[in-house]
């Protein structure tokens, strides 16, 4: 059974630039407070304005996280849903916009990535249901591993590369009106997305780091 839990409260000492987080002051009130958002590019996770406050919703076994795991904003919409497993990460974690738009699923296996992260753009408005794709990479033991695929807002395919156990091993890219790009710029593509993903995921990972569900050790 679900329970709600309220986290300890967070106020950024800054703000960041990029796909990032704040650094945190902890506070002794038992919630969460983000004058900024925890990602700071075109979706919100830590907060979608300043003074939300997530509810936390997940139950323990054995004195850890155990099933499943959601947190939650003040209008009722969850952010992120997904699942522990003995404390991991295991299954599908979904994270939606504050308006309730799918942006990512994050698949985890033992709290490595494991299958396909997937992600999509924001849509244009509150009213926009429409779901345009923007990454599809395969990941094995938390390593990019197989192919990876992204697209221009418009649909146009924007690169495929390929990795072997986290190492780049092909790259194609296009520009945005579908001319083709050499094969070093492919490459400098593929190691600035790379490093773009990396921190998208580490502000994923740290929103759900520092919202956990309280358990009592047995």
């Amino acid at each position: 059974m679900l329970t709600a839990q309220k986290p300890r409260e967070m106020i950024p000492r800054r703000s960041v630039r990029g796909p990032g987080a704040g650094q945190y002051l902890l506070g002794s009130e038992g919630t969460m407070r983000c004058r900024i958002p925890v990602v700071a590019i075109l979706l919100t996770v830590g907060c979608a304005s300043p003074g939300d406050l997530y509810t936390v919703r997940g139950s323990c076994a054995s004195g850890t996280p155990e099933g499943p795991f959601e947190l939650v904003l003040p209008n009722g919409r969850t952010q992120v849903a997904g699942s522990f497993h003995r404390g991991a990460k295991e299954g599908l974690f979904v994270i939606y916009s504050s308006t309730g738009a799918k942006v990512a699923e994050v698949p985890y296996h033992d709290d490595s990535f494991q299958g396909t992260i997937k992600l999509w753009y924001m849509p244009d408005s509150p009213s926009d249901t429409a779901s345009r794709r923007k990454l599809e990479s395969s990941y094995a033991s938390g390593l990019r591993d197989g192919l990876s695929s992204s697209w221009y807002p418009d649909g146009r395919q924007r690169k495929k590369t390929t990795y072997s156990q986290g190492v780049l091993v092909a790259a194609q890219a296009w520009d945005s009106s579908g001319v083709p790009l050499s094969a070093d710029e492919a490459r400098r593509m593929a190691a600035s997305d790379a490093e773009a993903d990396r921190k998208l995921y580490a502000a994923y990972e740290q929103a759900i780091r520092e919202n956990p569900v309280r358990c009592e050790r047995p």
